[in-house]
């Protein structure tokens, strides 16, 4: 199944730009993508906020073991689910299937969104008509909750970088790898162990030496931490991705 984020990078290929509105950024830490083998950069663009209400439907089972004093009765009443609209059909079906699967006891979430389901074309938000909902021969008790939130409509330009995948490990190569040589025996031992286990504590002179000989390189990422970073190292004819944190 296609995400959403596919299909945003898909039309601003097509058509140069696209827009969406949501409440956080998709590329704020990564901003490269591979669309039909393709490798793109993505500018995210913040054009406008505004505030925004969306609705959050609970739906609980009823207890079938219920003592004759408590009152269960609705507020409002009982819907069956082949008699809901079809946006609540569509927004209740993956949950409420979802949840008998799992024979799930606790409540079931579902949230609308603010635009999605217009006025008239449900019968929980924004005016909720129904507090009971009978599914697959069970009772439901429905509620809703309203919560206010900002929206934010944000445009997307993409740039193509490389025609497929191995153009773009050149670039990143071609950028960023370097070789580590001219190490003391000591040295290399540490570097040989890192790559044997995986991993090496960084706790011995030879070690720091070592960190501080990679540091002199241009980092693949350097943004991670304030003591932290990735390295795109060749040693002895052997090319390693290299995490480190000092």
């Amino acid at each position: 199944m296609e995400s959403k984020e596919h299909d945003v990078i898909r039309s601003a290929v097509k058509n140069g730009t696209a827009t969406r509105t949501g409440q956080n950024r998709w590329f704020d830490r990564q901003n490269t993508v591979l669309f039909n083998q393709t490798v793109y950069t993505v500018n995210e663009t913040q054009l406008a906020s505004e505030k925004a209400t969306r609705y959050e439907i609970g739906i609980y089972p009823m207890p079938e073991d219920i003592s004759p004093d408590e009152d269960i009765s609705p507020e409002l009443g009982v819907i069956r689910y082949d008699k809901l609209p079809p946006t609540d059909r569509r927004k209740l079906n993956r949950t409420l299937s979802r949840g008998s699967a799992k024979e799930n006891s606790g409540e079931l979430n579902v949230e609308y969104e603010p635009t999605a389901e217009g006025a008239n074309r449900s019968v929980f938000v924004p005016k909720q008509q129904y507090d009971r909902l009978q599914y697959n021969g069970k009772l439901y008790r429905v509620t809703v909750e309203r919560a206010f939130s900002s929206d934010v409509e944000y445009q997307y330009e993409v740039t193509e970088i490389a025609g497929n995948v191995e153009g773009f490990a050149e670039q990143i190569r071609d950028k960023y790898l370097f070789t580590l040589d001219g190490l003391s025996p000591a040295e290399q031992a540490v570097i040989e162990e890192a790559i044997e286990t995986g991993e090496v504590a960084w706790e011995s002179e030879d070690s720091e030496s070592v960190i501080s000989n990679i540091r002199e390189h241009r980092a693949l990422k350097a943004d991670e931490g304030p003591n932290e970073g990735t390295w795109l190292m060749k040693y002895d004819g052997g090319e390693y991705l290299v995490y480190l944190y000092w």
